[in-house]
């Protein structure tokens, strides 16, 4: 397939990418300048990719969903990871990074304040992690929320804001933790 031959799942996946981009911007009040200059993606490539025109390449897909907070696979179809997949490998970043830190499930649900069942059940794949308790987990493990979900392979947290807040949350005691984790999500529903 020559440069600029498009199949259709290539077509499919640019329309997807410019109703998202489209809605993203809606909901959040915002331009397309205020989109390039917070991603530094250049104004005429992400109006490009508003109308349809080219499709974002994987850093400024990822580019653009960090700015928006959603993960990857959310905003580009293209990085899809099954289910199974992402809850396998999940449960086994969950698993490895706990016993990193030398606790049982007993002890680790009493120093994080999440209840042993439900650590049980995200450590054997039973279920996902819920975002509070990705949060929780980030926050204490100091990595990406998206990696201890198992979206990503970089544990490393990008964003030098996220990782100040993160750091300051760790010395943070786990009701302090709470009020914080309360607190950022009014800010969120604000935010939309």
């Amino acid at each position: 397939m020559g440069r600029g031959t498009l199949t259709k799942e290539d077509i499919k996946n640019r329309e997807i990418i410019s109703e998202r981009i489209k809605e993203l911007l809606k909901i959040s009040k915002l331009r397309q300048i205020d989109l390039s200059n917070a991603t530094s993606i250049k104004k005429q490539n992400i109006h490009s990719y508003i109308k349809g025109i080219s499709i974002p390449n994987k850093e400024n897909s990822q580019k653009i969903a960090d700015f928006f907070q959603i993960p990857l696979e959310e905003f580009d179809p293209r990085y899809k990871v099954e289910k199974e997949t992402v809850t396998k490998t999940s449960s086994e970043r969950f698993k490895k990074l706990r016993k990193s830190k030398g606790y049982s499930i007993d002890e680790f649900s009493k120093l994080i304040n999440i209840s042993t069942i439900s650590l049980n059940e995200i450590e054997t794949g039973e279920r996902l992690p819920r975002a509070d308790e990705i949060l929780k987990l980030a926050i204490f493990f100091e990595v990406s929320s998206e990696y201890i979900a198992g979206i990503t392979e970089n544990p490393t947290i990008t964003n030098e804001k996220l990782a100040k807040i993160l750091c300051v949350s760790k010395k943070l005691n786990s009701q302090n933790q709470e009020i914080i984790l309360d607190f950022a999500n009014v800010l969120l529903k604000k935010q939309i």
